[in-house]
């Protein structure tokens, strides 16, 4: 699933590309899903900012906070977020590249020119598409995170735990469900952990040290994850 934000002072922009996101949606008959976020200024988009977020359609001329303020603050904490301006004039746009925006729409916004902008966001996710992964939290719903994000996953009985960048996770399941899903950045280190590569930073007789943290490392993991670490090392080059 896309997440999208539409974020516009005057709520008839944003029923109007939400409008249009929908439809898209309908012509693709269901291949693509979409949840739609709905933002009506720059201060609210940034009070309720969602880091799933990976599309934004983002009015310039703003009361509050206008859209280019919003952008920069975004790009502090999110350098990934596909960004879309909309504007009545088209020479406000100009100043996009300092935000890294993909594309500008000149308002009243048209279905065509919002197709076009909509379909090389989309295909500009799919070329730099990182890994997401979904948890289902116990009772919670779904969070995505990224495999990039992720340090290491460990069970206890029947529950799976992510140790993320973002915090702690933990959901029912097994470790043999989750491996399915994992990249070959991954490797087991002992029966109930396994570890991203990326973050492993010492190997000792008995243990790893991944972004910190000490865990138990089985003495017949020790030459793969090392043979693993070498590789990745050698492949950086």
């Amino acid at each position: 699933m896309v997440n999208v934000a539409v974020v516009d002072d005057e709520i008839e922009n944003v029923e109007t590309i939400a409008k249009y996101i929908r439809y898209y949606e309908e012509e693709k008959g269901g291949k693509e899903a979409f949840r739609i976020l709905k933002y009506y200024d720059g201060k609210d988009l940034l009070k309720r900012f969602d880091k799933q977020i990976d599309i934004i359609f983002l009015d310039i001329e703003m009361q509050y906070v206008d859209g280019m303020s919003a952008a920069r603050k975004i790009r502090k904490v999110n350098s990934d977020v596909v960004i879309i301006f909309v504007t009545k004039l088209a020479q406000m746009a100009i100043k996009g590249y300092e935000v890294e925006a993909l594309d500008f729409i000149v308002k009243p916004v048209e279905y065509y020119a919002f197709e076009l902008r909509f379909i090389k966001a989309l295909n500009y996710l799919k070329k730099h598409e990182k890994k997401r992964i979904a948890i289902y939290p116990i009772g919670e719903g779904v969070r995505y995170v990224l495999s990039s994000d992720l340090y290491y996953i460990d069970v206890q009985g029947r529950h799976v735990t992510y140790h993320t960048k973002e915090g702690n996770f933990t959901e029912n399941g097994h470790l043999n469900e989750v491996e399915q899903n994992l990249s070959d950045s991954f490797r087991y280190c002992n029966r109930w952990c396994i570890v991203n590569l990326s973050f492993v930073t010492a190997v000792g007789d008995g243990t790893l040290t991944v972004a910190g943290e000490e865990i138990s490392l089985s003495r017949g993991r020790r030459d793969e994850i090392l043979s693993a670490l070498l590789s990745t090392t050698r492949g950086e080059r």
